[in-house]
């Protein structure tokens, strides 16, 4: 699938499992393609539906000469806005977990949770 963000350029992205599923987002990394059926498998049996982005200049995306973290971050949101993707009420971008500045690692790092499986407690 592709679509034309904002700026004209195009983002490419692929899905598998079912439309219903937990949206998991995929975000390859060097050099590689949102091609990648990581784990299609076991999919529909995880009630999983896997989203797999073509970053810019990669697959079907187009360049963005000035890409940053945060650009790369807006791509991604203007993706989860016009493709309406919730899970259970709430947009994926509602449900992706605070940064925690005081986990080691520094601010990049994501709040851990005990069970891998589970949602954070913060989603709905």
């Amino acid at each position: 699938m592709t679509m034309r963000l904002r700026d004209g350029r195009r983002l490419a992205w692929y899905e598998w499992g079912p439309g219903s599923g937990r949206p998991v987002l995929f975000c390859t990394g060097a050099a590689m393609s949102g091609s990648v059926a990581f784990g299609a498998g076991h999919l529909r049996d995880l009630d999983l539906r896997l989203i797999a982005f073509d970053r810019p200049g990669l697959g079907s995306s187009d360049q963005h000469p000035g890409k940053t973290l945060s650009s790369w971050v807006d791509d991604i949101q203007q993706v989860i806005s016009a493709r309406a993707i919730f899970w259970r009420g709430s947009t994926v971008s509602q449900l992706i977990p605070p940064i925690d500045p005081t986990v080691s690692g520094g601010p990049a790092r994501r709040q851990s949770h005990s069970s891998p499986g589970a949602p954070p407690a913060n989603w709905r």
